[in-house]
């Protein structure tokens, strides 16, 4: 685990000089601004015929929508991981280290989240 900490430092270091890390981030930020503005007129009308919490109306859905957001962008951001490295040609630099392969997918996994 001593190894994992270089490796999370260097990928991560690498994703936020990346592109693609903002504009995933930036398509984040719409779709969860536009699920909150929608259940948020929804919750408007719905407490009117109901009369239910604001954490059983709002903020349930508003989660349960969230979830669907996350499974689009999580993939986006986890694909790049090594096909970066296969493309630059160090995927076999990186695999011949004295690294456990738990660490290599760790420390990319964890950056990019």
């Amino acid at each position: 685990m001593s190894k994992f900490f270089p490796l999370l430092k260097k990928e991560f270091y690498i994703y936020i000089n990346s592109f693609i890390l903002y504009a995933v981030f930036t398509i984040f930020l719409l779709l969860s601004g536009y699920f909150f503005f929608t259940d948020v007129i929804r919750f408007d009308t719905f407490l009117i015929d109901t009369g239910i919490s604001l954490t059983e109306g709002l903020f349930r859905q508003f989660f349960l929508d969230m979830v669907h957001v996350i499974c689009l962008t999580i993939p986006l951001l986890t694909m790049k991981l090594f096909s970066e490295e296969k493309k630059t040609g160090t995927i076999e630099l990186l695999l011949t280290y004295p690294v456990r392969d738990i660490d290599i997918i760790m420390a990319k996994y964890v950056s990019c989240l």
